[in-house]
């Protein structure tokens, strides 16, 4: 009978220790769930990429923000989108001609001008052209490339701004210069009822823009 009881009371240990040990399992799935939900790493939950990121952050040229505009220019060529037919191919649909500029690859520039299916004012979603990236940039080499074959030295972009108010913003006086001697417009106001010549960093520039 001893024997009987003894059994017994060693099966209820066993069994409420396994009792405990299942709870405490629940306990740490439960804790591990919590803490998959908090970093973002659980399988079923949506998780950002890369280009959906970028493509849902604010454009990097919105604001003159000198900082966003270097990021937005220097990392042209680096977004790629797959999924953007033809030749552009990056997230802003920047042309070949644009990414040539970027490069600051002349030989480049002047293949893709001699093509006629390459238009020198194409503009990329954000309604910048190649003769705006070389403005901002202060590459007075292309800019008088691209100015010499015909582009358009007042194309606007989406927020109404035109090569020049790039220049001036970015304090790129050589290329401001030729675009002021080509007969750049000095006049136009951009989304933000401002000219080339308000966003000007340098009393040179503000001079060179004064109207």
């Amino acid at each position: 009978m001893k024997k009987i009881y003894n059994f017994a009371f060693i099966l209820c240990l066993v069994l409420s220790f396994s009792i405990y040990s299942l709870d405490r399992s629940n306990d740490i799935s439960v804790l591990l769930d919590l803490e998959s939900d908090d970093n973002g790493d659980d399988d079923n939950l949506a998780m950002p990429n890369q280009i959906g990121q970028i493509q849902q952050s604010p454009n990097a040229f919105d604001s003159f923000n000198q900082e966003d505009m270097i990021t937005g220019i220097n990392g042209a060529q680096d977004d790629f989108d797959s999924s953007v037919p033809g030749p552009i191919k990056n997230i802003r649909q920047d042309t070949p001609l644009m990414l040539a500029v970027l490069d600051n690859n002349v030989d480049e520039v002047k293949k893709l001008l001699k093509n006629e299916k390459n238009n020198i004012d194409e503009q990329n979603k954000d309604g910048q052209t190649a003769l705006h990236y070389a403005a901002y940039r202060n590459d007075t080499q292309l800019v008088r490339l691209l100015l010499d074959n015909k582009a358009l030295i007042d194309n606007v972009d989406n927020l109404g701004r035109t090569p020049l108010h790039f220049a001036s913003q970015n304090d790129s006086f050589a290329a401001a210069e030729i675009l002021v001697h080509d007969k750049a417009n000095l006049s136009i106001k951009d989304n933000d009822d401002k000219t080339a010549e308000d966003y000007a960093l340098s009393q040179r520039m503000q001079d060179l823009l004064s109207v």
